[in-house]
């Protein structure tokens, strides 16, 4: 979910943290952005590139396409996963806002073909310079039923997945409010899906609200660099590597970045290749670590 903060989830979304909360998702409070906006925090998830490397590896304008670079969905792919790239406004999306985006589709299953064409084709409801309806449908709700038909459809198969969601916090602190339900609900329907007994679940924003009277404030300028982030892990997960999980919940109260879940990734892509030697460090951050090795108590 973009820009909302770990604090501002859990004043507006309080069904959903209790949810999170009371079926044991572990929520990482030293959570902290590596750069401005979507884009850098994104970067270092999906490729490990701070900024100025994207830009010398793959992206050296905005005239340039990412189909070259480093994404880690082309690691999973190459495993046999299947995988999604899913985004709601497609106008004002990661890879796309005043950027050439992709020129041919980055994941097996990819959104943005519809979504363009439902902004075209349907009567759109516009709130705070983002499309909030396509025709009688939430945009949101076009991400959360795709996410739950994706994980029932492949509930065999091995995926990799990323859902992106713009339209309801990117430019109101408030607006949350209005979606705590419905994420809760979604939430549910994914348990009741089977996917929580197979997958591993990242759920988490970029950084929080950027515009707006709370900026001001001194809170809000610590919560603006403060992003949720929650992890589910299967109950099995746990009993067959206790060590990785124990430092898990150890880095729950350890300072974190978005490095951090990449080389996660990478490990998760070692132990499918059926390698359980942990990743260190990637191009962005050489001293990163995957959060299931211990995050030193000093960084």
């Amino acid at each position: 979910l973009d820009s909302i903060s770990r604090l501002n989830l859990k004043r507006t979304m309080p069904k959903t943290v209790a949810y999170l909360h009371r079926n044991g998702w572990l929520e990482f409070q030293g959570y902290n952005k590596v750069g401005e906006n979507t884009l850098p925090n994104l970067s270092a998830i999906f490729m490990g590139l701070n900024e100025e490397q994207l830009k010398k590896v793959c992206w050296k304008s905005r005239h340039k396409k990412f189909d070259d670079c480093p994404l880690i969905w082309k690691h999973f792919s190459n495993l046999s996963y299947i995988t999604g790239y899913l985004e709601d406004t497609p106008t004002q999306s990661t890879f796309n806002y005043h950027k050439t985006g992709f020129v041919k589709p980055p994941t097996d299953y990819y959104l943005r073909p519809m979504m363009l064409a439902a902004d075209k084709l349907l009567p759109v409801k516009i709130r705070d310079f983002l499309n909030v309806c396509l025709g009688p449908t939430q945009t949101s709700e076009h991400i959360l039923e795709y996410v739950t038909d994706f994980a029932t459809i492949f509930n065999r198969a091995l995926y990799f997945l990323v859902a992106w969601i713009n339209n309801f916090s990117h430019s109101d602190s408030a607006l949350p409010a209005t979606m705590d339900k419905r994420i809760l609900e979604f939430f549910q329907k994914l348990e009741r899906t089977g996917a929580l007994n197979s997958t591993l679940v990242i759920f988490l924003s970029d950084h929080g609200i950027q515009w707006g009277d709370i900026r001001s404030t001194s809170v809000g300028w610590l919560e603006e660099r403060l992003p949720f982030l929650y992890i589910w892990v299967p109950d099995w997960f746990e009993s067959k590597y206790p060590d990785m999980y124990k430092n898990m919940k150890t880095n729950t109260n350890r300072l974190t970045s978005p490095f951090d879940v990449h080389v996660t990734l990478k490990d998760i892509i070692r132990i499918s290749n059926g390698n359980t030697s942990l990743v260190q460090g990637c191009q962005g951050c050489p001293n990163c670590t995957s959060l299931f090795s211990e995050v030193p108590s000093e960084r």
